[in-house]
């Protein structure tokens, strides 16, 4: 069979990349028992809650007291964006009035003109 001597350089890299397998973790379609035997390593289900017992202890007076003083920092942050949004729109809204004000005062005037 011929073989191309330039196809060496069209290679895949990837293939020189080493892969631990003892780091993976089970894939579903992947957990047949024959096929994933590592000499010394039990697969598992990997847990959502892998950090520890997320749920186990109630939160310290210190930790509620922190979430609290956060919480209220949060309320208050929305109501001074409340606040300014609503300014905002009350200027808005008088620099509309104003500005028709004046266009009806100078359609007046140029109407006057024209008469």
């Amino acid at each position: 069979a011929y073989h191309n001597p330039e196809s060496q350089v069209y290679e895949d890299k990837r293939a020189i990349v080493s892969v631990d397998l003892s780091l993976a973790s089970p894939r579903l379609e992947n957990t047949d028992e024959s096929t994933n035997k590592t000499e010394g390593f039990t697969y598992t289900q990997t847990s959502p809650f892998a950090r520890g017992n997320v749920f186990g202890d109630p939160p310290s007076p210190e930790q509620l007291r922190r979430q609290e003083s956060y919480k209220n920092f949060l309320r208050f942050q929305i109501e001074e964006k409340r606040k300014r949004e609503n300014e905002e729109r009350e200027k808005r809204r008088l620099e509309e009035e104003r500005e028709e004000r004046r266009l009806a005062e100078q359609r007046a005037r140029i109407q006057r003109e024209y008469e």
